[in-house]
């Protein structure tokens, strides 16, 4: 009887349904997962990409900031003149500890065609004390160097040094009326440094550390690679942090300029505590929907057994 029993109705019908919930469970719970998982993953790119995006615009927002006051100086008669006439006065006006700060620059050059410096000051607005021109700048914004090339009359960008990233802009010095056939005499060029004031503000507007790197190690490969292909994007660092890659144009220098983001997972961390709050859901719902089918299998399907079983039995008396 025992053997009977559970082979008919009722146990094919505990059968279907047991596995019936197993297979809906683990089919609802991973396709939930994974929608939540690639969600999840994708509001945390997009979340870098803004960040590092935002980070970059800011920059270069820098540089043309830069563009646009050289350009008042550089093409301005008072400084053509001066060019052509030294005249100690012209500096004391124009160039003083104020205007270093009101600029936020940190080095002021004046530079004849010859590649002679008519004037080079280097001073920290910051602190009130000389500010030492890093020795590759140096290089650079000397005869001979990327920034006093005849064939540009103008240039600007980022220049890496070990002292930190710096803004240059260098342009032509010529009259305010200008036309083709003007000779310039000299170049301007000024020097923005990205220092730790800087970059903490940097930090605060983005919502993100801020870094640049000139050189990455060989394990880092890869991300070279990717932004030769992309001009930006992002990749988790580890559980923890995830950071943004963008190239910056690093000028005269044959290694490229990366600016990097690094934030905390924190979408991330939302992420997996919605899974595990999601799993928890399905246990409970999984228990919840055993203990209905015991119900039902106690209540419904054990009766319709032994109605069944009185019934044959019946049957089996009258013949």
């Amino acid at each position: 009887m025992a053997e009977k029993h559970f082979t008919g109705l009722r146990a094919k019908m505990l059968v279907v349904v047991a596995v019936g919930m197993i297979l809906l469970f683990t089919i609802v719970f991973f396709a939930a997962r994974k929608v939540l998982y690639d969600g999840y993953a994708k509001l945390e790119s997009n979340k870098t990409l803004i960040q590092v995006s935002s980070a970059s615009t800011l920059l270069n927002e820098q540089i043309e900031q830069l563009d646009g006051i050289i350009a008042e100086y550089a093409h301005w008669d008072d400084t053509y003149q001066y060019m052509a006439q030294p005249d100690p006065r012209f500096i004391e006006s124009n160039f003083t500890d104020g205007t270093f700060a009101n600029l936020k620059v940190k080095a002021i050059l004046l530079i004849n065609p010859e590649g002679v410096a008519h004037y080079k000051r280097g001073f920290d607005y910051a602190t009130g004390k000389p500010w030492t021109i890093p020795t590759s700048l140096e290089t650079a914004i000397s005869k001979g160097g990327v920034f006093l090339d005849p064939r540009r009359n103008k240039l600007s960008g980022f220049f890496w040094t070990p002292e930190g990233v710096c803004i240059v802009s260098a342009s032509d010095i010529l009259p305010t009326s200008a036309d083709k056939k003007t000779t310039r005499r000299g170049t301007l060029i000024m020097v923005r440094h990205l220092d730790k004031t800087f970059m903490e503000h940097l930090d605060n507007v983005v919502g993100a550390k801020v870094v640049f790197q000139q050189k990455l190690d060989a394990q880092h490969a890869d991300i070279e690679k990717t932004l030769e292909t992309m001009q930006m994007f992002s990749k988790p660092l580890n559980h923890e942090q995830v950071a943004g890659y963008a190239l910056l144009n690093n000028i005269g220098q044959s290694e490229k300029l990366i600016l990097t983001t690094i934030d905390d997972r924190e979408i991330f961390e939302q992420g997996e505590s919605t899974l595990s709050l999601l799993s928890w859901f399905t246990s409970i719902i999984a228990l919840m929907l055993a203990a209905i089918s015991w119900l039902f299998d106690r209540m419904v399907l054990l009766r319709l057994s032994r109605m069944n079983e009185e019934s044959r039995a019946s049957v089996n008396r009258s013949i």
